[in-house]
């Protein structure tokens, strides 16, 4: 969720090549390898010489909040996740209802205890809703509540 990586690799005998690719979506990305950081390009692999027999590489990929439209409509992504929004976490919340104009201070909060990988908490007419991943929401299909949506009316 925080978008930080750590990889403990070790080899035998002789160096070896890693490629390790850096998604487009990543804002100020970041990489290192035993500590000393190496330039990436967002999109493109970086290669990577592994000559110690034990290498910790770290990488940094700094997921943003983005706001996407499509024919009117919009949806909330974090990375590469695409945030949805359920009855069952919002109390009588009418997705059909929902109006982005209303929702505000979206900010990442822990997951503890929510059934989700992440989840965001946003202020919607003087209450709180729920945003979680996609794969998250929803998930209860015996519950009358488990209706969900990814698009928004703007």
């Amino acid at each position: 969720e925080n978008g930080k990586v750590k990889i403990n690799v070790s080899i035998n005998n002789r160096p070896q090549e890693l490629l390790i690719r850096i998604p487009s979506w990543s804002s100020m990305p970041t990489l290192a390898l035993n500590s000393e950081t190496i330039h990436v390009t967002k999109g493109e692999y970086t290669k990577l010489i592994l000559d110690k027999k034990d290498n910790i590489i770290e990488i940094s990929l700094n997921p943003i909040l983005k706001k996407e439209e499509i024919n009117g409509l919009i949806a909330y992504t974090y990375g590469p996740i695409a945030l949805a929004i359920d009855e069952e976490s919002n109390e009588n919340l009418t997705l059909e209802d929902l109006n982005v104009s209303e929702i505000s201070d979206l900010k990442l909060v822990e997951a503890n205890n929510k059934n989700a990988q992440l989840i965001f908490e946003a202020k919607y007419n003087n209450k709180i809703i729920y945003f979680k991943d996609y794969g998250s929401a929803g998930k209860r299909w015996d519950s009358p509540n488990n209706r969900l949506t990814v698009w928004i009316n703007k």
